[in-house]
């Protein structure tokens, strides 16, 4: 499928988290549906972050030792 590489998607959540601290101190709240809205696209932006690490496999333990045919 995709092939990427541990610092593309470091990248990806270093971009992801710079959007968010931009959106908690930039964006102007100013009634409830904004705030509703906005919380909505936080959760979505965590959401699409780890949705992209369970895709890509990344942070998970893939180097488990298989047993050696001499350690019979």
């Amino acid at each position: 499928m995709f092939k990427f590489n541990k610092s593309q998607i470091a990248a990806l959540e270093i971009f992801a988290l710079i959007t968010l601290v931009y959106l908690i101190f930039e964006v102007q709240i100013s009634d409830e549906i904004t705030l509703l809205l906005f919380s909505f696209l936080v959760i979505l932006l965590i959401l699409f972050v780890l949705l992209v690490r369970s895709i890509l496999g990344y942070g998970q333990d893939k180097n488990e030792k298989e047993p050696d045919e001499n350690e019979k």
